[in-house]
């Protein structure tokens, strides 16, 4: 993939995340799915592996996963924090889609 290429993708994520909850939400999902079982369990970052979510954010996020996992929701305030915080995982969240499910880049 050219570097155009990414950044345009980029841009349709981005898009995509502030347009639609289920995506936020699914992104969430991801980017937890790359913490380490240690950390997902701990709800903290412990390693600095460059994968899943930063030590600022993993307790915050982390607690959202586990609201959306036991409520199905999240507030109006915590969505807008979810998105906020999601923006700066573009780069991550194309590279685990391009891994994972390379189909969904093209629905972007």
């Amino acid at each position: 993939m050219t570097p155009q290429q990414r950044d345009l993708l980029k841009i349709k994520l981005l898009d995509r995340l502030e347009e639609s909850q289920s995506w936020r939400f699914k992104c969430l999902r991801l980017l937890i799915e790359q913490q380490t079982e240690s950390e997902q369990a701990s709800g903290v970052t412990i390693e600095r592996n460059g994968r899943g979510l930063s030590a600022f954010d993993a307790p915050m996020l982390s607690g959202f996963n586990d609201f959306l996992q036991k409520r199905g929701f999240l507030s109006a305030k915590q969505d807008a924090i979810l998105l906020r915080r999601l923006i700066k995982y573009s780069g991550q969240l194309i590279e685990i889609l391009e891994d994972r499910e390379p189909e969904t880049l093209d629905t972007l």
